[in-house]
């Protein structure tokens, strides 16, 4: 074997159990679940990552079900999306459509849970270091109800790999933007 294909396979190696170590120690797995409704708002804040193995991208999921009395309930939870940018891309705009509702496998990380408001505003500062006014960096889809968000409300938090998810129905009723 050549220096430079040793080489080769030790970073892969490398980044494979960097990998491994940042999903396993970062958010430790909790249960598999399988979670349907609606998308309640998008989180527009840079992707984070460390540069090495997954991106990461958040929305707010509203898991839909029934209470004891069979009235509809629409349940807040966080999802955070792991993918690699050369697979699966960032998810698209459309993806974004309250009118539809999807079907998503994803994985519970009790370790990521998050005050609503805690996410809906990145906080900015000068280069000095001196406080500016926050960022709003929640975006709403048209058509959520405005009462499904409150901000003191603590989002159970879900992991979402790659592209594990797909629509389930389209609700022709939910009004569509002007």
């Amino acid at each position: 074997m050549s220096l430079g294909f040793q080489n080769l396979v030790l970073l892969q190696l490398t980044l494979l159990t960097a990998n491994l170590f940042a999903q396993t120690t970062l958010f430790p797995r909790d249960k598999k679940a399988q979670l349907s409704g609606r998308v309640l708002a998008g989180i527009e804040s840079p992707a984070h990552g460390a540069g090495v193995g997954p991106i990461y991208e958040r929305f707010i999921f509203g898991v839909e079900s029934k209470d004891a009395s069979g009235k509809p309930i629409v349940r807040p939870v966080e999802i955070l999306r792991a993918f690699h940018r050369s697979m699966h891309g960032f998810l698209p705009d459309s993806f974004f459509d309250y009118s539809k509702r999807y079907e998503l496998k994803v994985e519970r990380h009790s370790g990521c849970d998050e005050l609503l408001g805690k996410l809906a505003y990145e906080k900015n500062a000068t280069a000095t270091g001196e406080e500016l006014p926050p960022t709003n960096s929640l975006y709403i889809p048209y058509g959520v109800p405005r009462d499904t968000l409150k901000m003191d409300m603590l989002l159970p938090c879900y992991i979402l790999f790659g592209n594990r998810y797909k629509v389930i129905s389209r609700d022709a009723s939910v009004p569509k933007k002007p």
